[in-house]
């Protein structure tokens, strides 16, 4: 948690700083790349954190070691090599889209982006393996931390230096700081693996791991439509100021999901692990556990951002972003919304259930899709948001009725409170 709040702090510097130096138009553009960005990133590893998660953890329990290991070469390997079509791919395409060939600053910032995908990638399948070995705090450095406190840095010594910059120079900076993080990151691995595994000779299942990754790619790509829909869909149908706005007022509603974020953490391998030795009950008290903590963080975050969110829009980013205020009360509700019900996703990933997140998930993709094409020609960013709240209401009742069908739990924190009464 401590982690999970200095990073939510850092990437609120962040905005400030890049919403300040860029303003709204640039903002935008860099919004829009970096939402370009996760796409891809979901390509690239291909459900492959969650399933090196998953299976990590089951197979420390097993004793099952050399399929462990077998599993994070093949992994690592396959992200290497989509990232690398993936850059090709993306390089031709912007060549033959650029007007009179000529690059501007929408086309530079989309081109170091793709760069920023196989860091991105493979940072996250290590943070899995480490998470899988039960180390949560490492498995959150690898993944995030450390990627944006050195481009944090990067950014406070530009200031220092009085080194104005572009968009396409903060998404440069970004692989700068995330190829160092990724260095760290393997190192940190090596060290934190069990000594089983670095003598056993790897073992392969790699038929029995692509079905498994089937759903969970499925997953993450109706996972990225749910969260980054309404940042490209405005990117296409509005302005670059107005996806500037949105994305501000989307790094702020963040603050109110980090505590779900940071809970995930640490209980999504818990799940794994209690479920695959049959302690259900346990399982259960966990579920309302960290769900009571997840609902009281987001109400005290909504509550701060409702009573003073002008008063803050105007102090951090300036008088022009105050005008995101009302996106803000509408993402805020969404993310409340997303704490009723407590860690449902995860809950259904680690126990075998990932086909049952994405049918609810892909339900609420389509209706984000479909509330954004209906909304935003109208109402803009404020559209947006409102598919995005909507979209979060109807993957939420999903997946908590298939957790209360499946693992006979209720999850919904309300009720817990109510039955410990």
């Amino acid at each position: 948690m401590g982690l999970k709040i200095s990073y939510a702090g850092l990437m609120f510097l962040i905005s400030v700083i890049l919403a300040r130096i860029l303003g709204p138009r640039e903002y935008g553009i860099y919004a829009y790349a970096f939402a370009v960005v996760q796409l891809l990133v979901l390509v690239a590893q291909a459900g492959l954190p969650t399933l090196v998660m998953r299976e990590t953890a089951r197979g420390i329990a097993r004793e099952e070691f050399a399929l462990v290991k077998g599993l994070w070469r093949w992994a690592t390997g396959v992200v290497l090599g989509v990232s690398s079509g993936i850059i090709l791919i993306g390089s031709i395409v912007l060549q033959a889209t650029a007007k009179d060939a000529t690059w501007g600053v929408k086309e530079w910032t989309l081109f170091w982006g793709l760069f920023l995908v196989p860091v991105v990638a493979l940072s996250n399948v290590w943070a899995g393996a480490l998470r899988g070995l039960q180390k949560i705090v490492s498995g959150l450095l690898v993944e995030s931390y450390l990627r944006i406190a050195f481009f944090f840095a990067w950014l406070f010594i530009c200031l220092v230096v009085g080194r104005w910059f572009a968009a396409s120079d903060a998404m440069m900076f970004h692989v700068g700081a995330g190829g160092f993080a990724l260095v760290l990151g393997g190192w940190y691995l090596w060290r934190k693996m069990p000594e089983v595994l670095r003598k056993v000779f790897p073992q392969y299942a790699v038929r029995i791991w692509i079905v498994s990754a089937l759903p969970l790619i499925f997953l993450g790509g109706v996972h990225i439509v749910n969260s980054q829909a309404d940042i490209l869909m405005l990117s296409w149908l509005t302005s670059d100021e107005e996806v500037g706005l949105y994305r501000v007022a989307a790094q702020m509603a963040l603050f109110a999901s980090f505590g779900l974020q940071a809970v995930n953490m640490v209980v999504a391998p818990r799940f794994a692990r209690l479920h695959a030795m049959g302690r259900m009950q346990e399982l259960e008290r966990l579920m309302h556990r960290s769900g009571q903590v997840i609902l009281g963080f987001n109400l005290l975050v909504a509550l701060v951002f409702w009573l003073g969110g002008p008063l803050i829009l105007r102090l951090f980013f300036g008088e022009e972003f105050v005008a995101s205020y009302l996106v803000l009360l509408i993402l805020l509700g969404g993310q409340v919304i997303n704490s009723l019900v407590g860690s449902v996703g995860y809950l259904l990933n680690m126990t075998g259930h990932e086909r049952q997140t994405a049918y609810g998930m892909s339900v609420a993709a389509v209706v984000n899709i479909f509330l954004n094409v209906l909304l935003i020609p109208r109402f803009g960013m404020f559209g947006a948001a409102i598919a995005t709240a909507c979209s979060i209401v109807v993957w939420n009742i999903l997946l908590w009725h298939a957790v209360r069908k499946h693992l006979r739990i209720n999850s919904l924190v309300l009720a817990s409170l109510v039955k410990k009464k």
